[in-house]
Order: structure tokens, then C-alpha cells, then sequence
């Protein structure tokens, strides 16, 4: 019986220290993801300003030189 405990102790304790890793690597992807989704913001804030800006190059380019 004791010997039981012994082995039920030690499983919890390897259990334990699996959950505190992976509760770990969870936490960095989360983190990674939350990074990744601002960069990604601020790439469509970029190419949003850049495809405003090349469209109106682009008006200036369609109005007539005598004008």
C-alpha cells in the first residue's frame, strides 16, 4: 500500500512539473501571437497609407498639364 502512494506521489509530481512547462510554452505563444497581430496591424496601417498615397499620385497624374 504504501509503495502505491510512493508511486502516486511521484506521477503527480512528474504531472506537476509537465502542467508548469506547458503553462510555460502556452504563455510564450501567447505572447508571440499577440506580437504577431500587432505587427500585422501595423502592416495594414502601412500598405493602407501607401495605397492612399499611390492613389492620389496617381489623381495627380490624370489631371492635364495645361491645368
Amino acid at each position: 500500500m504504501d509503495q502505491r502512494i510512493e508511486d502516486l506521489q511521484v506521477r503527480i509530481a512528474y504531472l506537476e512539473k509537465n502542467i508548469a512547462e506547458l503553462d510555460g510554452v502556452v504563455r510564450e505563444l501567447g505572447q508571440g501571437l499577440e506580437s504577431l497581430g500587432q505587427q500585422l496591424t501595423e502592416l495594414r496601417q502601412s500598405f493602407a497609407e501607401a495605397a492612399g498615397e499611390a492613389s492620389r499620385a496617381s489623381l495627380k497624374d490624370d489631371v492635364p498639364p495645361h491645368h
